[in-house]
């Protein structure tokens, strides 16, 4: 009896992926909740994209004939020369070394995709610089609201190396013009802004609860979701702790194949109830 239901329930997990793959394959273009394909995002799907390392070999010549590119580095040489004073009576000038934009807005320009964007823009900077990327699936579940993860509405990429501050205003053009590099490189993937100091960007999470199932981040729950808790479970990338975190849902505290049968099952019963 055990081993038939084990295999009712392997045979019907195995249906769900399936049917899950064939409607995939089927359903309409989503840029939004597309999951990453088994293929190397960045470079090979944007060749007119620049890497930073190419970014940086670039004559100032070369990087200003790009388009905006002179424009950026006179916002971050502006905001190198703004002093501010502060306490102690001593005034500071720098520059941030941190872009942002807001997520989940109405501005059709901001393009978000769970993962995705994140790989791209790691693809694009490699290991010239160091850098860290603040997204929705990275919030931070150490800090849940009686157990309830909320959407997050902030994107950002931080470049500590060049989060500098001076008395003096001795930061350097190359200084400035290597994070601006940063900013233009990024900004080929999102929309992305400099951060001035003093921005107020506060609430920074949402006040929408995060959907259980919700994989991918993108205020629904559908078959890309099912596609991607798929492929992570069978470790074609892996999933952030806010993810592991919203794929758990049975509640058991670990995400596993039962986590998919449920959601698959949901997401059938779904499409097999006529609209009304």
């Amino acid at each position: 009896m055990k081993k038939t239901k084990l295999l009712s329930i392997v045979t019907a997990t195995a249906m769900s992926i399936c049917m899950m793959l064939g409607a995939f394959s089927t359903a309409s273009a989503c840029s939004n909740c597309n999951p990453p394909s088994d293929e190397v995002h960045g470079m090979g799907d944007l060749p007119d994209f620049y890497t930073l390392e190419q970014l940086f070999e670039m004559s100032d010549e070369e990087f200003f004939a790009l388009e905006n590119a002179k424009a950026y580095y006179d916002e971050v040489k502006a905001d190198s020369e703004y002093f501010v004073q502060v306490s102690e009576c001593k005034e500071y000038g720098g520059i941030s070394g941190t872009v942002w934009t807001w997520l989940y807005e109405e501005d059709e320009n901001v393009k978000y995709t769970a993962n995705v964007t994140e790989m791209e823009i790691e693809e694009l900077l490699g290991d010239t610089v160091k850098y860290e990327i603040d997204s929705p699936i990275s919030l931070d579940t150490d800090y849940l609201m009686d157990n309830l993860l909320y959407y997050g509405n902030i994107f950002w990429v931080d470049f500590p190396d060049y989060d500098l501050y001076s008395q003096t205003n001795n930061i350097t053009h190359k200084e400035i013009i290597e994070f601006t590099k940063c900013w233009y490189c990024v900004n080929q993937v999102i929309d992305i802004n400099y951060y001035h100091f003093g921005t107020d960007l506060s609430p920074a999470p949402g006040d929408e609860q995060v959907l259980s199932g919700d994989v991918n981040f993108d205020k629904s729950v559908n078959l890309y979701d099912g596609i991607w808790l798929a492929k992570g479970l069978i470790k074609k990338y892996k999933l952030t702790d806010a993810q592991l975190y919203i794929a758990d849902v049975n509640s058991d505290g670990s995400v596993n194949v039962f986590d998919l049968i449920i959601l698959s099952r949901r997401l059938i019963n779904n499409m097999n109830t006529p609209n009304t």
